[in-house]
């Protein structure tokens, strides 16, 4: 919904309300007069419910294009294509299967043929610090990614949700303003979608650097968590009078706000936790998440030529 709709409902409901209340109590009035003159101040209502509405949506015009995540996702997904080391890897949110990278059995396979003369300190430590870790890094980097990924479908599928209940409440509000008096109270009603958007990124566990046992564990957690909330989530609502209404209306936006704020939170943590955790792992020697700088790099003349650098290298 564009920023000029969600304003025009917004302006309409308020309309609706200064109305709805002046045809109450003008009934109201006559009655009590017992079909008397009855003489009730439109204007007056108007005042009163004047930014009843618009300062309260006007929040929601400013909130993500989901469309624009789709361009992020697709990177990270043809990412985790290229550092799916094994058929056996699966997206740690979705559950998506991706068929094995062969391009990386080259890594190991190439090296062994090229540098099978190699000896020194320098090949051992490439051997130890690079090759026998590069399966378990670029799995654990699959996950990772998978993790970012499914933040930004989190994100995105909760401003999707946003905008469909902020679009909702709107529209049911102006609903039960035009039909006051022809329904029972009770049945006006809110409900909010979004608190269903990102459970599973919120219940996501530390994988502790072991991808082996953590993808499985994640994505039984992620399955676990997405079956556990379905629906919407109620809101007390009533539509008694315009005022009700719209006292109902008011209370519907700002559970939402909160509820938006909820979920971002958990996007955030779930996030922070898995960055901080990799960051950790920089500088180490056996990093889940990175190979160390190579110490050939640091080297110079004899030092490199010798037993400590290349060796004999055939």
């Amino acid at each position: 919904m564009s920023f000029d709709e969600l304003m025009s409902l917004a302006k309409g409901i308020e309309e609706s309300a200064a109305n709805a209340e002046h045809l109450q109590l003008t009934k109201a009035a006559a009655q009590a007069s017992q079909g008397g003159p009855a003489i009730v101040d439109l204007d007056e209502l108007k005042k009163k419910y004047e930014n009843c509405a618009q300062p309260h949506f006007e929040p929601f015009t400013n909130i993500p294009d989901p469309a624009s995540y789709e361009s992020t996702i697709d990177s990270l997904h043809d990412a985790m294509k290229k550092l799916a080391q094994t058929s056996s890897l699966q997206d740690p949110i979705s559950g998506e299967s991706f068929p094995a990278n062969r391009d990386l059995d080259l890594v190991s396979e190439s090296s062994a043929d090229v540098l099978s003369d190699w000896t020194g300190q320098g090949a051992d430590n490439f051997k130890t610090h690079f090759l026998d870790q590069f399966a378990s890094v670029a799995s654990n980097q699959f996950l990772l990614l998978g993790i970012l990924k499914g933040a930004t479908e989190a994100d995105q599928e909760m401003w999707q949700k946003a905008r469909n209940d902020i679009e909702k409440i709107a529209k049911d509000t102006q609903d039960a303003l035009d039909n006051l008096g022809s329904k029972n109270k009770d049945d006006l009603e809110f409900g909010l979608s979004v608190v269903t958007a990102v459970v599973a990124i919120g219940s996501i566990p530390l994988s502790g650097g072991a991808s082996a046992a953590a993808l499985p564990a994640v994505g039984a957690a992620a399955s676990v968590a997405d079956s556990a909330v379905k629906g919407k989530e109620a809101i007390d609502a009533k539509g008694g009078s315009a005022e009700q209404i719209v006292h109902s209306m008011q209370n519907a936006i700002k559970k939402l706000t909160h509820r938006i704020q909820e979920e971002q939170g958990k996007i955030s943590k779930a996030m922070h936790a898995w960055g901080d955790e990799a960051e950790d792992a920089k500088g180490k020697e056996k990093s889940a998440y990175h190979t160390p700088r190579p110490k050939l790099a640091g080297m110079e003349g004899e030092e490199l030529t010798g037993e400590k650098g290349l060796g004999d290298h055939g």
